[in-house]
């Protein structure tokens, strides 16, 4: 099995720390099962096979696909199901982007939004202009649509910002993987 392991991790393209955080371990108990040190329990297969969608028998044993087939399901084409505009389905798509604290953020200041006065029926989207006017915009004064769109924009740069850090993250992860290689 820790010739499996080891292989899971490098299609998966992770590092054993980044591995073992995924599924709560840690690095070295990871580098214990890859060199057949240690042998995980039930419950650490289970979790790998969970986090991953491994497939048990494979895991365990070797046999079958290293994989379970999925259903796969497809958020554009559910959203599209909904006749979602192509606006709605990129405000989907970034809220996802952002993390869980910030997505429970923004999930609340939308509530309030919602649940305000400014609320009202929605508008018939304009002959000049096929995305519709969201709801929420039509009694709102310059005032009041200029802070919700300066909360966006900070949003936006604190996702960029994120998304960086995570970039250098794994630039000097690589840095480290090579050097360890070289020596």
């Amino acid at each position: 099995m820790n010739e499996r392991i080891r292989k899971l991790r490098k299609v998966l393209d992770l590092t054993q720390q980044n591995f073992a955080k995924r599924i709560g371990s840690t690095q070295n108990v990871v580098a214990n099962y890859e060199i057949g040190r240690r042998n995980p329990s039930s419950s650490v297969i289970n979790n790998i096979c969970k986090e991953f969608n491994v497939n048990e028998e494979w895991l365990r044993t070797g046999n079958g696909e290293m994989f379970n087939k999925e259903n796969l399901f497809s958020l554009d084409e559910f959203l599209k199901k909904q006749e979602a505009t192509n606006l709605e389905i990129e405000i989907v798509k970034l809220l996802f982007s952002f993390d869980k604290n910030t997505r429970g953020e923004l999930i609340s200041k939308l509530k309030k939004i919602f649940q305000s006065e400014t609320i009202v029926n929605e508008l018939s989207a304009t002959e000049e202009d096929s995305e519709e006017i969201p709801p929420e915009y039509e009694n709102m004064s310059v005032e009041e649509i200029e802070r919700q769109a300066d909360f966006w924009d900070s949003l936006y740069e604190k996702r960029q910002a994120e998304i960086e850090l995570q970039k250098q993250d794994e630039n000097s992860e690589r840095k480290k993987q090579r050097n360890n290689r070289i020596s």
